[in-house]
């Protein structure tokens, strides 16, 4: 009986190891990034659904720095945009990011769980203001 309680304990951890993120395929994703109060879109270039970001560890040091830098260290976070020019402004809100990620399986993410997926941020390779191209390309709201 006690054999069996070990092979079940360690099927089990087995079991956590393996569909944790760490143990994940990471793989690499380019789209486009709403952020805000109750808000974490990540529109994939590849994908029409919008899948909720969920930014960890290093990558959230790399955001914070790509925002004090581009809109100084604002509590508004990216409303914050009086030093852009005015026809910039209502992309600014918008962000084309390629990430290290992983996307985990169908469920329910997010705020009030209305999302399908949901991907983990590792590391950001690219976080910029979206242009006009990036838009057509990447982002399926509309």
């Amino acid at each position: 009986m006690m054999k069996l309680r070990r092979i079940f304990i360690l099927t089990m951890a087995v079991g956590l190891f393996l569909s944790s993120p760490a143990s994940a395929e990471w793989k690499t994703y380019e789209g486009i990034y709403y952020g805000g109060f109750e808000l974490s879109n990540f529109y994939s270039c590849r994908e029409d659904t919008p899948w909720w970001l969920e930014i960890t560890g290093q990558a959230s040091a790399e955001f914070r720095e790509f925002h004090e830098d581009q809109f100084g260290e604002s509590e508004d976070g990216l409303s914050e945009l009086s030093e852009l020019p005015e026809d910039a402004k209502y992309l600014a809100d918008r962000l084309f990011v390629k990430i290290d990620g992983f996307l985990h399986p169908e469920g329910e993410y997010g705020h009030l769980e209305v999302f399908k997926y949901q991907v983990t941020v590792r590391k950001f390779h690219t976080i910029r203001i979206a242009t006009e191209t990036d838009l057509k390309k990447c982002d399926h709201s509309n």
